[in-house]
């Protein structure tokens, strides 16, 4: 992102980020203690991921459709910790989820190297 001289999308991404994790905090931590705050902070990176993918989009054309679904892995595993109330099963879920993920999605996981590799070798190029 910022090798394109677009610094901004960090800036709107933090930005993002920072106001739901506020916000979330407001509305979960009084009911839910410390469990609110992981939720808020599972959405606040949901947003974030979510405001880059929007941006990046508008900036390069480039789809990022499975981007948002690949924060599904990390809120699944935080819920499967809440609901066992055990680190290391939510931990174990959202690796098996991440591997599941990257199966089924991976001519979009080649496209993007591939995309990754010819920016880095046009770049250098110029």
């Amino acid at each position: 992102i910022n090798a394109t001289s677009a610094t901004y999308i960090s800036t709107v991404m933090v930005i993002a980020m920072a106001a739901t994790n506020v916000v979330g905090n407001a509305l979960l931590i009084p009911k839910f203690g410390i469990t609110g705050a992981a939720w808020a902070s599972a959405a606040a990176y949901s947003a974030s991921v979510f405001v880059t993918i929007l941006l990046i989009r508008f900036r390069t054309g480039l789809r990022c459709g499975s981007s948002l679904i690949s924060t599904l892995p990390a809120i699944a595993g935080l819920a499967a910790a809440w609901w066992f109330d055990n680190l290391l099963i939510g931990f174990l879920f959202a690796v098996s989820l991440t591997i599941v993920f990257l199966a089924i999605n991976r001519a979009s996981v080649r496209q993007a190297a591939n995309f990754l590799l010819n920016y880095r070798n046009w770049h250098a190029s110029t």
